[in-house]
């Protein structure tokens, strides 16, 4: 909650040039409640990191698949008048008081665009639009390397062909090749950091890294004697020297799991702008 808070703030104080100083910034009265789900419907994309909730009792939630609507529910009904600020792909800022109401009189409200001041992002800041768009760039660019790679009995290798960074997002490109006479559906991917070494009997303790965008091969699959790509989008990071970056996929109805492990400083070799 306070690493959120503190990327909210800092976003904030980089992106917005003129939202401080305005006193024309309307501000909406919203109802909700512990029983019924309030759903704000946005004219654009709420850009990443950019719902910030006065009181943690608000409770909100991005709809699966629809970048534009945003879920508010109150966690308790003792929640005190507080605030919710929305930034969207746009720039525009929407705020709003939020009030406790066990019959909130509106449930499904769309949000009309303000004519208060648009949020201006710096340059390093990229869109979800200009991510989308980057990783097809990538996925067409030949492969610099192709280390380090991971083989598995079933004639499957999967090696990292490219890391870009590019403003604060980072690019993995992961080739992967078929040399079995059977296609590899794909199933699932993870990605996380955890130590090198464990000690025996110990928990494993594995870090999630949660991506930005995942570009799959077409329908997830990598034909028999073909290669194919894997294009993933993260928030840049680092890490130590006695860590590893995981990745592991795994295959659909199948027994042929793919890791790929990398170290701190080959994170730090990256292409750039």
């Amino acid at each position: 909650m306070i690493k959120k808070l503190l990327s909210f703030a800092v976003l904030l104080l980089l992106c917005v040039t003129t939202f401080a100083q305005s006193s024309n910034i309307q501000r909406l009265n919203l109802y909700i409640s512990t029983d019924q789900t309030t759903v704000l419907v946005f004219a654009a994309p709420i850009c990443e990191d950019c719902v910030d909730r006065g009181h943690p009792d608000i409770a909100t939630e991005m709809v699966t698949g629809m970048k534009n609507v945003l879920r508010v529910k109150a966690r308790t009904t003792s929640l005190p008048p507080s605030n919710l600020t929305v930034i969207t792909e746009d720039g525009r800022i929407y705020a709003f008081y939020i009030f406790y109401s066990k019959n909130p009189p509106v449930t499904v409200m769309e949000v009309k665009p303000p004519d208060a001041p648009s949020a201006q992002f710096s340059h390093d800041r990229l869109s979800d639009a200009s991510i989308t768009q980057f990783m097809k760039v990538l996925d067409a660019t030949p492969a610099v390397r192709n280390r380090p790679t991971a083989k598995t009995s079933g004639r499957i290798r999967i090696s990292l062909a490219d890391i870009y960074l590019k403003g604060d997002v980072l690019f993995f490109k992961f080739s992967i090749s078929n040399a079995s006479s059977m296609d590899y559906d794909m199933n699932l991917t993870r990605y996380y950091v955890r130590d090198k070494k464990r000690a025996k009997r110990t928990a494993k303790l594995e870090k999630p890294l949660p991506s930005l965008s995942e570009q799959l091969p077409p329908q997830g699959r990598i034909s028999s004697g073909r290669k194919a790509n894997l294009v993933v989008a993260f928030p840049k990071f680092t890490i130590a020297d006695n860590k590893l970056m995981v990745i592991e996929i795994f295959e659909k109805n199948g027994d042929r799991p793919l890791t790929l492990y990398i170290k701190g400083h080959q994170l730090l070799h990256t292409r750039g702008d």
